[in-house]
């Protein structure tokens, strides 16, 4: 079975967790139509799970063990 491909985004803003800088997280190809900024999502951080809010969709990222997004909670705004 083929690996989904997945794109990178970048996520801040984590409502339940207190850090100060953008996370990246990879969107599953069958969940990336309901992303874009703005789109509430739920992502792995640690060993639990944390709400987020994506801030901003770069092309690439530099950052290494990027873990894919877990579900989207709410869909960007059109």
């Amino acid at each position: 079975m083929a690996t989904p491909r997945q794109k990178p985004i970048t996520f801040g803003s984590f409502v339940d967790r207190a850090i100060h800088r953008e996370l990246d997280y990879s969107v599953p190809e069958s969940l990336a139509e309901r992303v874009g900024v703005g789109s509430r999502v739920r992502v792995p951080f640690r060993e639990k799970s944390a709400l987020a809010t994506v801030v901003a969709l770069p092309e690439r990222t530099e950052a290494k063990g990027i873990r894919p997004i877990e579900a989207v909670i709410a869909k960007r705004r059109s």
